[in-house]
């Protein structure tokens, strides 16, 4: 049999990084590579420190001092960081350029002015969020703390952050954009995505809630239609493939190497008439599948077959015949993460192929970590599928998990020239290093390139600007709106902290709040929260005709902030109200000084007044677990709303009823 020729990934990947600063160049004298996050043989991945020239040997030991302090760090986060700390450096350089100050010399109150200084010209940029300006802060807090630990600056304080900032979480593809089509283009798109367009222009306008679960329902029809028939192709194209490798058994690849192929000095080297017998579509596909194991070889593998076969069978003819690639990765991406809510679009790029599992009740199960999320195992049991859904021509829905599976399936030859440290990874798609052939994870940002791309040659698709990553979201308000229950949310969200949760469903419409199990308590404590932060309640999801109804109980019994200082006959209602509320029901808080002030003084007042029933039945079975639920309530608040509830509690003291 023949020997491959191509190398082994260790050996292509066994030249080291360097952090070291490029001194000699004048051009980027403080542009940093870091080991940690470049992949050997190829380009290092660098942070452009160019900014801190000005600081001269200070601003050679800061930059150090990032890449060390960001080691363990992914890229993107890195990235992120050295984006808020170049802008922090930016304002500080003009700052002391306009001063004429001394950069080398700065002591901790300069250090503060700037970052003060810094931190209010941020705010008053219009294009930033304040998560993002937040953000910002907290990134350059930390690393400076790095820094004054190591002793290359002075501590010092920085600004507080902005109170209240609010997340903007990405839409609903239902609020996606309709582009515009002429006749003649929508007259070239299949005869559904013309009945489809139709129905998009009847809505387009319409604010109503069922005008927006109508455009959301078509757009994931249109989506999961077009993803599916190009699944279909792609199996179609990797089984023909594999049929016809497998039934051609006229070639004989050991004879063919022997004749016309030897090793020289300089590597392989082919003998005159070499491309006759490859000039045969079965025999070429043999050839790829035996000698370089299915995946097609770099220029620097065989730069002579790899011409020979683009020139006379053309490069597209040969893409996605034996694994996975970028653009057959996309169509799968969208169907796992437009079926299944747990999943967010890094789920499957970071899932190892033993992650994914046949269970005992015929089912498969995916498995992986969430790194946000304290790197918490999350696991997603899916359904089968019906076994034909993948032929060509099916009108079977594809599930998630046959998704999962050909990506799997697609995978496995490439997984014999993955990079260092990806060779089990589930998901691969073909790359180069040093021009010779490799595998690596699937890159985001070619993801949603390939995304944009896929939408382009969708028909309608090509018409609605939305991302991978608003299916999720899309999927949450769904669920809330369903429901009005923002525990259920979370649940199927696979989220445990349920103020994450909340991020998705802030935003949303009046009708949100009319669902027919959305708790009292919940829409009291939402209405709590927007009047403390200065927010409208329909940044909370309740309109205005609600709120008012909400308020004229709230009004008659005096709970979570409203007629705080109420009269005796009043706290006895009040007391009968928090009977409903808090016995037997799971809450979710906003977290503010007057709804942390209510259940101060609610578990107090049963710590002084329930002494008398301590140890009877009542006591037991509703004091008692009114009790817990405050105190739990108290100990899961930060110290700060705790310290401004106190304060509140002095000003104006509530008074409840008697504890029977």
């Amino acid at each position: 049999m023949s020997r491959r020729r191509r190398a082994p990934p260790v050996d292509l990947m066994s030249k080291s990084t360097p952090t070291t600063i490029r001194q000699n160049s004048n051009r980027h004298p403080l542009r940093i590579p870091s080991p940690t996050h470049s992949i050997p043989g190829k380009t290092p991945k660098t942070f452009d420190f160019t900014i801190l020239s000005a600081f001269g040997d200070l601003g050679h030991r800061i930059a150090l001092a990032f890449v060390q302090y960001n080691s363990a760090a992914p890229y993107v986060s890195a990235s992120s960081r050295a984006v808020s700390v170049r802008n922090f450096f930016r304002s500080v350089v003009i700052a002391l350029e306009a001063s004429s100050t001394d950069f080398a010399c700065l002591g901790a109150n300069k250090w503060r002015a700037l970052a003060k200084g810094w931190f209010l010209q941020l705010q008053a940029q219009e294009g930033l969020s304040d998560i993002t300006k937040n953000v910002y802060l907290t990134n350059c807090t930390l690393f400076f703390e790095y820094l004054s630990e190591n002793a290359i600056v002075p501590a010092f304080p920085w600004p507080s952050s902005i109170p209240n900032a609010k997340n903007h979480h990405r839409p609903s593809i239902a609020e996606a954009g309709l582009g515009s089509a002429s006749l003649d283009e929508v007259k070239s798109w299949p005869i559904q995505d013309q009945a489809d367009w139709a129905e998009l222009q009847s809505v387009a306008a319409d604010p109503s809630p069922q005008a927006r679960k109508k455009r959301g329902d078509i757009t994931k029809d249109v989506v999961r239609r077009h993803a599916e028939r190009e699944i279909r192709e792609t199996w179609h194209l990797y089984c023909e493939t594999r049929t016809i490798i497998e039934s051609n058994v006229t070639f004989d690849l050991e004879t063919y190497c022997q004749q016309f192929e030897t090793e020289g000095e300089n590597g392989l080297v082919r003998k005159y008439g070499w491309q006759r017998e490859l000039s045969s579509l079965p025999n070429v596909l043999v050839y790829i599948d035996r000698k370089f194991g299915g995946v097609l070889p770099g220029i620097k593998d065989d730069p002579h077959f790899l011409k020979f076969i683009y020139k006379d069978f053309g490069k597209a003819s040969m893409t996605g015949r034996f694994h996975l690639e970028y653009e057959s990765l996309i169509s799968l991406l969208t169907i796992i993460l437009l079926k299944r809510k747990k999943t967010n679009f890094s789920s499957p790029l970071s899932m190892l192929f033993t992650d994914l599992e046949k269970t005992t009740r015929g089912e498969y199960r995916a498995k992986w970590t969430k790194r946000r999320a304290q790197n918490r195992r999350l696991k997603d049991d899916m359904p089968a599928g019906t076994e034909d859904a993948l032929s060509k021509g099916s009108t079977r829905e594809i599930t998630a998990a046959q998704a999962f599976l050909v990506i799997d399936e697609l995978s496995q030859p490439l997984r014999r020239c993955a990079v260092r440290g990806s060779e089990n990874a589930l998901c691969l798609v073909r790359t180069f290093v040093q021009q010779k052939v490799a595998s690596f994870r699937p890159l985001p940002y070619v993801l949603n390139r390939k995304w944009h791309t896929f939408r382009r040659r969708s028909g309608v698709l090509s018409k609605l600007d939305f991302t991978l990553s608003q299916f999720r979201p899309t999927a949450a308000i769904e669920v809330f709106r369903e429901t009005g229950d923002i525990m259920k949310v979370a649940e199927e969200l696979g989220q445990k902290d349920v103020r994450v949760t909340a991020r998705y469903v802030q935003g949303l419409e009046a009708e949100a709040g009319h669902a027919a199990n959305t708790r009292p308590v919940q829409d009291a404590l939402v209405l709590a929260a927007a009047k403390v932060s200065g927010r409208s309640a329909a940044d909370f999801g309740i309109s205005e005709e609600h709120k008012k109804e909400v308020l004229k109980t709230a009004h008659a019994a005096g709970f979570f902030g409203y007629n705080i200082s109420g009269t005796e006959d009043e706290a006895e209602v009040k007391v009968s109200l928090f009977e409903k509320m808090l016995s037997g029901v799971k809450l979710f808080f906003f977290e503010t000084p007057e709804v942390a002030a209510e259940i101060i003084a609610f578990r107090q007042h049963i710590i002084d007044n329930g002494k008398a029933i301590q140890g009877t039945d009542r006591f037991e079975e509703l004091w008692l677990p009114i009790l817990v639920t405050c105190s739990h309530v108290i100990d899961s608040m930060s110290p700060k709303i705790l310290k401004q509830a106190t304060s509140l509690l002095l000003d104006r003291p509530i008074r409840y009823g008697p504890v029977i």
